[in-house]
């Protein structure tokens, strides 16, 4: 996998391409693909952005961690600020960035999308990408104490939360991906609404 840092609009990112051959027509397409201002981050980001910086603001930031799509390795995060939920970025693992290379020319890691350098996700590396995106995003800050929670559904265990999305539902997961084609657009969690 090959992986290229890019900067649009004074935002840092990260392009990956899977296949070497496909390095090619990345460079070729670069111009254009980097002239466009959402590439790094859309108009969601940006109204995010402010609540983000002040709830990263503090000297420790809570977080929480949910399943999205029945993968153990793709969560959506959430920072914690008084008493609600702000949407700070979606942590995949590097196992799963490849699994999308595999799909697709490239993947680009930017303002919504964090990619963990390694094969399971837990809170110690959901913590670690979690710094990796406050660095990236907003350089001037302090990097502050992350103390992240993965999302437990009446009352599951971790345990148990986990060997389901390891076992059963991973393999309904991919069972129904290689059945999907063309692009979907994302679903919308059930419990966004209340986090907002």
């Amino acid at each position: 996998m090959i992986a290229r840092d890019v900067e649009v609009g004074g935002r840092r990112g990260r392009l990956f391409v899977g296949d070497g051959s496909m390095w090619p027509k990345l460079v070729a397409d670069s111009e254009e693909l980097l002239a466009d201002e959402e590439l790094l981050a859309d108009e969601d980001d940006e109204r995010r952005e402010p609540a983000l910086r002040a709830a990263l603001s503090a000297p420790a930031v809570h977080a929480v961690a949910y399943p999205t799509v029945g993968l153990p390795d793709v969560l959506q995060v959430y920072l914690r600020r008084d008493r609600r939920e702000i949407f700070a970025c979606a942590v995949i693992s590097g196992a799963r960035l490849r699994t999308l290379v595999e799909r697709s020319p490239w993947v680009v890691e930017g303002f919504s999308l964090q990619v963990a350098p390694v094969s399971s996700l837990t809170e110690r590396s959901v913590a670690a990408a979690l710094e990796a995106w406050v660095e990236r995003n907003f350089p001037d800050l302090a990097l502050p104490r992350i103390l992240v929670d993965f999302w437990q559904s009446s009352g599951l265990s971790v345990e148990l939360h986990n060997f389901l999305l390891e076992g059963p539902l991973a393999a309904m997961s991919e069972e129904a991906d290689s059945e999907l084609e063309g692009s979907l657009p994302p679903v919308e969690p059930p419990y966004e609404e209340q986090a907002a």
